[in-house]
């Protein structure tokens, strides 16, 4: 028997993935505090370990609660990826299996792959942004063409 063979890194790099400044809950989570800043109700802070980041941008997003359910334009939005964070993270700690993604067709003929949880997506094809309804109205793809 030539040559050695070694045990793959432990490592899970979805959540790894989770901890990173541009991941899917300190970007979506900063990106917020931005917007919230521009309307003078928040103070974007990057300084810290990205713990500290995440800490603060939840809780400058929770004490800003109140003004935005009555008074953001784009709250519903903001609730669906705080919704789609918070079930991520709960399906790591739980172990559950990511979302099946479901193929739709973009009336410009690019096949986009969503699941029941996205709260939009972008078509790569003509750029349209499609909201969580407007994407779950596409057709589904054609088998051979989601394939």
């Amino acid at each position: 028997m030539s040559g050695s063979r070694t045990a793959p890194v432990p490592v899970r790099l979805d959540v790894l993935n989770l901890l990173t400044a541009g991941g899917p809950v300190l970007g979506p989570l900063e990106t917020w505090v931005r917007d919230w800043e521009v309307r003078g109700r928040a103070e974007m802070c990057e300084a810290g370990t990205l713990q500290q980041r995440v800490n603060h941008a939840c809780a400058t997003l929770r004490f800003n609660l109140e003004w935005a359910v009555t008074a953001h334009p784009a709250f519903d939005e903001f609730a669906r990826e705080v919704g789609l964070m918070h079930r991520q993270c709960t399906a790591h700690v739980a172990g559950e299996k990511p979302p099946r993604a479901i193929p739709v067709t973009c009336p410009c003929g690019a096949v986009l792959r969503v699941t029941l949880h996205m709260p939009g997506v972008r078509c790569y094809g003509c750029q349209t942004q499609y909201g969580h309804d407007e994407v779950l109205r596409l057709p589904m793809a054609e088998r051979r063409a989601a394939a």
